[in-house]
């Protein structure tokens, strides 16, 4: 009972779960008989360590879960299935994904041969939202396609409404965000009110509504759903990172940056609190997100590139290649951006990443629009130009100095006429007007053809 406690409220009440855990591993240790049991209570007790951001006390538990789990035989297992597919979820939060696909498919395996079919269709949709993490969608898509098999025979609302979710997270990658909206608005009304799928299925729709260009009705959803803050939304640490994003992304999308910059440090802290690798991805793309400036940008997007190709995870690393793309285009370098855009565009059609794919078609489209500056653009003389480039590159006046071979009295001669200029009083402010190409440079005098003519 302590085990089926702590397994079952999870993240809504943390400290009650992490409490309950704490009991269960005690009586299962003690009582010693039923080693599939004990290899239970600690997973439970890992998921709520990792709740509370213990991520090395979390790990220890899930290895010592798996020892237990990998010297019992398939007919022990078949008796407590809920220990393997907890045990697999906590290793998929922990990002060991090998362990995790293992002992997924072990579970699947035995759950068919015994026919456990609510078990069955957790574990199969467990193992699709694994490889979603991984970039690996064709595979996500059957395991979701097989989830939703065995749910028509498990039979009941929550196994369907489970099923259908993960049906959803795959639509949004692979095929229209419309089909993804229409899937996910199937799995909120088979979910029960204080089911474990309740808050999930509507956390697919916000995101699956956003992508569809609805950014009000995505906010409405969250709402609605009383997911409005990442750090104390009743979700896994994954999918507070999931609702961070969709926050910052329906935010910036109706133009509320303040509090889309919110959502992007709450991500932050989150990613932070557990710090796994997987989780930091997705808060640095949020800050790339967010940035004010091109240049501000190019820091976090290179920083999650890095970090996702360490991870295994294909698709981040071509979102990390757009964000980059769009810095570098702002910033006036179309050849950076052209490769980081191509190397996007082959990592959308090896994982079938069709929403990859449609962004980084968009990043394309803006990449190609002349840089033509406005009438009212203004114009700087070539040094002043430099100068301002480096300004929104970040460089300090000193940086700037080395890096053109002048005086730091001369740099800040030229800036003083750079403000007058631009009518500007910050540094902040000439970033921003170069990254939206409001300023250009007065063409270099034709020193050869002048010296022709004497």
């Amino acid at each position: 009972m302590w085990t089926a406690l702590a397994a079952t409220v999870g993240a809504d009440h943390p400290a009650q779960a992490a409490a309950w855990a704490e009991e269960a591993v005690r009586a299962t240790a003690a009582h010693g008989a039923d080693e599939a049991l004990h290899a239970h209570a600690l997973a439970a007790r890992g998921t709520a360590h990792l709740a509370a951001g213990e991520t090395s006390a979390a790990l220890h538990d899930a290895r010592a879960a798996a020892r237990i789990a990998d010297t019992l035989t398939d007919r022990a297992l078949a008796l407590r299935l809920g220990a393997l597919d907890c045990l697999a979820r906590l290793e998929t939060e922990l990002e060991q994904y090998g362990p995790a696909v293992r002992h997924f498919t072990r579970g699947i395996d035995t759950a068919r041969a015994t026919g456990q079919w609510p078990a069955a269709t957790a574990l199969a949709a467990g193992l699709a939202a694994l490889l979603l993490r991984q970039g690996r969608f064709p595979q996500a898509a059957a395991r979701a396609e097989e989830a939703v098999r065995c749910s028509e025979l498990a039979g009941g609302q929550e196994p369907r409404a489970l099923a259908l979710c993960v049906r959803a997270q795959v639509a949004l990658e692979v095929h229209t965000p419309e089909t993804a909206v229409a899937v996910a608005r199937a799995a909120c009304a088979l979910a029960a009110a204080d089911g474990a799928w309740w808050y999930r299925s509507r956390l697919v729709l916000a995101a699956a509504e956003l992508a569809a260009g609805d950014a009000l009705g995505s906010l409405e959803t969250l709402a609605g759903a009383a997911l409005a803050d990442p750090l104390t939304a009743p979700l896994p640490a994954a999918e507070r990172l999931g609702l961070a994003e969709t926050l910052c992304g329906a935010r910036l999308a109706v133009g509320r940056s303040d509090a889309a910059r919110i959502a992007a440090g709450q991500a932050r802290e989150l990613a932070a609190r557990t710090g796994l690798a997987g989780l930091r991805v997705q808060a640095l793309l949020l800050a790339a997100a967010v940035a004010e400036s091109p240049a501000e940008a190019l820091a976090p997007a290179e920083e999650a590139l890095s970090a996702a190709a360490a991870c295994g995870h294909a698709a981040d690393e071509g979102w990390a290649r757009v964000a980059l793309a769009r810095a570098r285009t702002r910033l006036g370098e179309p050849e950076q951006a052209d490769r980081h855009l191509t190397a996007a565009a082959y990592t959308a059609t090896a994982c079938s990443a069709a929403r990859l794919g449609r962004e980084v078609a968009a990043a394309t489209a803006e990449a190609a629009v002349p840089a033509a500056p406005a009438e009212e653009a203004y114009m700087l003389s070539q040094r002043e130009y430099e100068i301002s480039q480096l300004v929104s590159q970040g460089c300090t006046n000193r940086q700037i100095a080395r890096n053109l071979g002048v005086s730091h009295k001369t740099v800040e001669t030229h800036l003083g006429r750079i403000f007058a200029k631009l009518e500007v009083s910050s540094r902040a402010e000439i970033a921003n007007l170069i990254g939206r190409n409001t300023v250009v440079a007065r063409p270099r005098a034709r020193a050869k053809s002048l010296a022709g003519a004497s």
